[in-house]
């Protein structure tokens, strides 16, 4: 289920690990997603809606501050359940 830090994330859990579990951490990720509530007719997002999703990526990036931010994905789901994924990680952070 956590692919290859799920052992890591278990030991964590219960106490087993080298390291602790940190509260504070440096963003790495970003990202937004949304779903049509009504069907559009086909499966192409109307470019105005796609754009503000767009806007607030770059809204929240903004307020982060973050130096190591290194990845950006949009999820768009549309009312059949069709679910569109796309994101970017950069080689390092920006």
């Amino acid at each position: 289920m956590f692919g290859k830090r799920g052992l890591d994330f278990h030991d964590k859990i219960h106490a087993r690990a080298e390291t602790s579990v940190e509260e504070n951490h440096e963003t790495k990720s970003v990202g937004e997603q949304d779903s049509f509530e009504q069907e559009t007719g086909n499966s192409q997002c109307p470019v105005g809606w796609l754009n503000a999703l767009c806007q607030d990526v770059m809204h929240r990036v903004a307020a982060e501050g973050s130096t190591h931010l290194r990845r950006v994905a949009l999820t768009v789901r549309f009312a059949d359940c069709e679910t569109h994924s796309r994101g970017h990680t950069q080689p390092s952070p920006a």
